[in-house]
């Protein structure tokens, strides 16, 4: 999709364009723009949010206390609410009135 199809003119796009290579000669340095210099520090928090993940494995920690949440009764209610494609052939009003709890009240107009 083009930016004119997007309402955006190409006139607004190559004044961004311009200003990212300008402001980028004068601050970052010859040749270079703003949003390369924000690229590469983007790329370096990401390797060393990696780094950090896998030598304390959080993202491990994370999946094996979701994979417990998910197995238990109001976690698997949880599941076939959120997850739609999961629970092909009913509808979400279907699923959210099968999903509330015995101690939930109903509020008119929240819930169908």
């Amino acid at each position: 999709m083009t930016a004119e199809k997007q309402g955006i003119s190409n006139k607004f796009i190559d004044f961004f364009h311009s200003l990212d290579k300008g402001v980028g000669a004068k601050v970052v340095g010859e040749d270079k723009t703003v949003s390369g210099k924000l690229n590469e520090q983007a790329a370096a928090v990401v390797a060393k949010t990696r780094e950090v993940d896998q030598s304390r494995g959080v993202t491990a920690k994370f999946s094996e206390y979701y994979n417990r949440v998910f197995s238990t009764g109001v976690g698997q209610k949880w599941v076939a609410l959120a997850a739609p494609e999961l629970t092909a052939g009913s509808s979400s009003s279907t699923r959210l009135r099968k999903s509330r709890c015995s101690t939930c009240t109903r509020r008119p107009g929240v819930l169908p």
